[in-house]
């Protein structure tokens, strides 16, 4: 995914890691906490912004979102 850049990596306010990635006008933050929930963000494109729990088997789904030109 060529167009697809990590916009963003750092820690946050409560010792989560934060991990940005960005294509175009669309964005997705991954949040990893110390108590091991996942949880992530998605912003942008054509539909309202989207949030929940992360499980990493959704991983293809949230990077094919990123990367479709729709």
């Amino acid at each position: 995914y060529p167009n697809t850049k990590i916009e963003q990596a750092c820690a946050g306010a409560v010792g989560e890691i934060i991990i940005e990635l960005r294509n175009k006008d669309k964005s997705v933050e991954f949040l990893f906490y110390p108590d091991n929930k996942w949880k992530y963000v998605s912003i942008g494109g054509s539909r309202p912004p989207e949030q929940g729990v992360f499980e990493l088997k959704n991983l293809p789904k949230i990077i094919t979102w990123l990367n479709d030109e729709a």
